[in-house]
């Protein structure tokens, strides 16, 4: 029978989908009234029986009326998926287990279940408990699961517990039912309290699962996944045929659930069995790889690295063993407290990274560190701090690129050449053209020059080279021969004339660049100048440049009064490779006294011989 209203009729009892919440006036304490919400599927039929969830909240004020908020949010959404019942029992204190006496929470779970075994058509072979937060610890301390028809508990984000011999002891006692600890991986409280719990049940030998849901808080886990969830309990501890298991297997490894998988196989054996076991066994090796090259400055993302390695590859004790010393010595090296902000930022870095919008803390914390690289003392821990948050961290160095400070903006060009975001590749371009120091424009030329694919960088500054204002169509040439673009040529060969001294010895140093026999002619010009830093820049070019005319001018170098141009062409004649060059060095080497070129020229022998 459908119906958005769905008038049911049981046992005296007038229900609608609009009117789902009952009182349960004999267990009202301190004034606060007790009662239960009910969300019903839509194609709710009294003819046949249907799946029960009993549900806890989690810590709230009782005057909030917590299984009305969670209905809201959780189960009147599920309901419309998932063909259950689910009813959520209204806590009388801030958190269940508080209250003592004939009237403690457990008799009043006990109470409305047997009101809803009154008032619905529930298959008592699935009546399962639900807990989130202060409703989950209280599922695993309070031993309900034995007064009560349970065929499992979901334990959502427990909290963790400094008693953890009462925990365990008291899961020990309920070890015949069923449990699914479910922890939110980027939990604030910790996910520890839900590997706690698996752990102790595992011990004492009862069928449990534990399950982490990524890129959740401490909050509920997806519609889908409380499916999945809830759907897990009738495979939990049944036995395992290959059928059965390869039906879920590829949908497991995609989720990257290989706790569940590695725990399937125990109960497999053959080939098939064998080659899984070994594929994730691998796959955890390869996982430990990266997490030993996550930088010190990383110390939340590393904690998280290996919190995987220890629960996923728990039945690898070689994985897991390393994973978990791992851990200890990260937590041994901060306060809680530090951890917490260090496994807060690594998540915040992370979404934000995939295009979440960063919050204000996110900001200012990027912006600290910006501030610090101005400090020499604090430079390279601020730098690397900024290159551990990565690419989360552009949107806030793109507005700091053109600070007034200029280590600031040489800092944001210089870690962007390491970072390679994508998304900065037009405001560093910006830098090359516009930047008043050549210092940040030459850092910035190089940090393109990083990239894997400078084909943006390079439309970019093509198009730049046809600009009006002749300081940024110079800016943009030199930035083509960064990326070896001949049409550059004409411009630089025209810049060795320049009257302005730093544009020569721009244009010098980007023909070693775009190594073009055209620019041969041009460089030896150059030596008949007088400027020193200018000639010796010249044949280190002219090394760089193949043919007849820069092998000439190379070779009668060994001769100029200038040492730092003699050893210059003696290091190119080596390089180059040319054996003509023998006779040329050994004669200057008989007549040299400058030690650094005596030096050079020997090694230059060297390598021509």
């Amino acid at each position: 029978m459908r119906s958005i209203i769905a008038i049911i009729l049981i046992g005296g009892f007038a229900v609608t989908a609009e009117s789902t919440e009952y009182r349960v006036p004999e267990f009202d304490v301190n004034g606060v009234e007790a009662s239960y919400a009910v969300a019903l599927p839509p194609d709710f039929d009294v003819s046949r029986k249907w799946p029960l969830i009993l549900d806890f909240h989690g810590a709230t004020s009782p005057g909030s009326k917590g299984a009305n908020l969670t209905r809201i949010r959780l189960w009147s959404h599920f309901v419309e998926q998932a063909p259950y019942i689910v009813v959520g029992i209204n806590g009388r204190s801030r958190s269940w287990g508080t209250i003592e006496g004939p009237l403690d929470d457990g008799a009043y779970a006990r109470h409305v279940l047997d009101a809803v075994l009154e008032k619905f058509p529930v298959d008592p072979d699935r009546v399962y408990l639900c807990g989130f937060s202060s409703g989950a610890d209280f599922l695993c301390s309070s031993g309900l699961q034995l007064e009560m028809p349970v065929a499992g508990s979901l334990i959502v984000c427990p909290g963790p517990v400094h008693r953890l011999a009462v925990r365990a002891d008291a899961l020990r006692r309920v070890k015949a039912h069923a449990f699914i600890f479910v922890a939110g991986e980027e939990d604030y409280i910790g996910k520890i309290g839900a590997w706690q719990g698996f752990l102790a049940l595992e011990k004492a030998g009862g069928r449990t699962m534990y399950r982490e849901v990524q890129r959740l808080g401490h909050g509920f886990p997806s519609v889908a996944d409380y499916i999945v969830l809830f759907q897990g309990f009738e495979r939990l501890g049944a036995p395992v045929t290959e059928t059965d298991f390869l039906k879920n297997v590829s949908e497991s490894i995609e989720r990257e659930d290989y706790l569940l998988v590695s725990t399937q196989l125990l109960a497999l054996d053959g080939p098939l069995a064998q080659h899984l076991g070994d594929s994730i066994r691998k796959r955890g090796e390869a996982l430990m790889e990266q997490a030993l090259r996550i930088p010190a400055a990383e110390s939340g993302r590393a904690y998280e690295a290996w919190w995987r390695l220890r629960t996923q590859f728990h039945h690898f004790p070689g994985i897991a063993g390393r994973a978990g010393k791992r851990l200890e010595a990260i937590e041994r090296s901060m306060t809680n407290a530090e951890l917490y902000r260090v496994r807060g930022n690594w998540f915040e870095n992370r979404r934000v990274a995939a295009g979440g919008e960063p919050s204000p803390a996110f900001n200012r914390r990027v912006n600290t560190l910006i501030n610090k690289l101005g400090n020499e003392p604090d430079r390279q821990a601020s730098r690397d701090q900024i290159l551990a948050i990565g690419k989360a961290a552009t949107p806030a160095m793109l507005k700091r690129m053109k600070d007034p400070e200029f280590t600031v903006r040489w800092e944001m060009v210089n870690i962007q050449g390491y970072m390679r975001d994508e998304a900065a590749i037009e405001a560093v371009v910006e830098r090359v053209v516009n930047d008043r120091d050549p210092h940040v424009r030459w850092r910035a030329m190089w940090a393109l020059n990083q990239y894997p694919d400078t084909t943006m960088a390079q439309e970019l500054v093509r198009e730049l080279s046809k600009s009006t204002d002749e300081v940024q169509r110079w800016n943009a040439f030199v930035g083509m021969s960064m990326f070896y673009m001949p049409e550059c040529l004409p411009a630089m060969h025209k810049g060795l004339r320049h009257a302005d001294s730093w544009r020569r010895w721009e244009a010098i140093n980007a023909l070693a660049r775009v190594n073009d026999e055209s620019s041969a002619a041009g460089l030896r010009g150059v030596l008949a100048s007088s400027e020193k830093r200018h000639r010796r820049e010249a044949i280190t070019s002219l090394g760089k440049i193949p043919g007849e005319e820069a092998y000439n001018v190379l070779a009668g170098a060994v001769v100029d009064r200038d040492p730092g141009v003699r050893f210059r062409a003696c290091m190119a004649l080596g390089k180059r490779g040319d054996r003509r060059a023998v006779k040329v060095l050994t004669e200057r080497r008989a007549v040299e006294r400058d030690k650094q070129v005596l030096e050079y020229l020997t090694k230059a022998l060297e390598q021509l011989e």
